[in-house]
Parts: structure tokens; C-alpha cells; sequence
């Protein structure tokens, strides 16, 4: 995986995390955070689970839609987000740890 795409994902998922834990909105702040996102790969991903909540769709599989962009424990702990939605603003930040750590290797 590509360095750039391992920071979209930190990036994206500290921001997610944060955005959740001061209140806001869920679909607002997938939508805020795509729209921030840089890389198209982690943004589209974004899009479809915009997209999928919004017909109401099952999203706690989504990122294994997506395993050439998100590696396996990112997949894992979204999904646990999604099962305990209390737990899921700490899940993203915890994504967001394991992929800096990615960038240090």
C-alpha cells in the first residue's frame, strides 16, 4: 500500500473519529471528510458508505469492499464501530493510530 494512501486513511479516520466524539452528525461527517480527502481511493469508499446509509443498506461489511484500499484490521475495527456504535468514534482513532504506525515502518 502506498504511503499516500496509509496517511488519506489516518487522516481521514483522526477526523472522523474527532468530528464524532464533538457531536456531529454522522452522514455529515463521512460527507465533511470525503470531501476532504485527497486521496480517491479512501475518498470513494467514503462515498459508497454515504451512499449505502443513506438508501439504508448494511455498511458494518463495506470496507472489505475496499480491501485494496483498507487493510484488514481497518476493516475489523470499523466493523466493531458498527456493531457498538457508542465504541465507534474510538475505533477511528484507533485506525488512525495503526496506519501512522504503518508510516514509521
Amino acid at each position: 500500500m502506498a504511503s499516500n494512501s496509509i496517511h488519506a486513511i489516518a487522516v481521514s479516520f483522526e477526523k472522523l473519529g474527532n468530528l464524532f466524539i464533538s457531536g456531529v452528525p454522522f452522514l455529515e461527517a463521512i460527507s465533511t471528510v470525503q470531501s476532504e480527502c485527497a486521496d480517491p481511493g479512501v475518498a470513494t469508499a467514503l462515498g459508497d458508505i454515504h451512499a449505502r446509509i443513506t438508501e439504508r443498506q448494511d455498511v458494518n461489511d463495506i470496507l472489505s469492499d475496499y480491501g485494496d484500499t483498507f487493510p484488514r484490521s481497518v476493516q475489523l475495527l470499523w466493523k466493531a464501530g458498527q456493531k457498538e456504535p457508542k465504541q465507534l468514534p474510538d475505533c477511528c482513532l484507533r485506525i488512525a493510530t495503526i496506519m501512522k504506525t504503518e508510516l514509521m515502518k
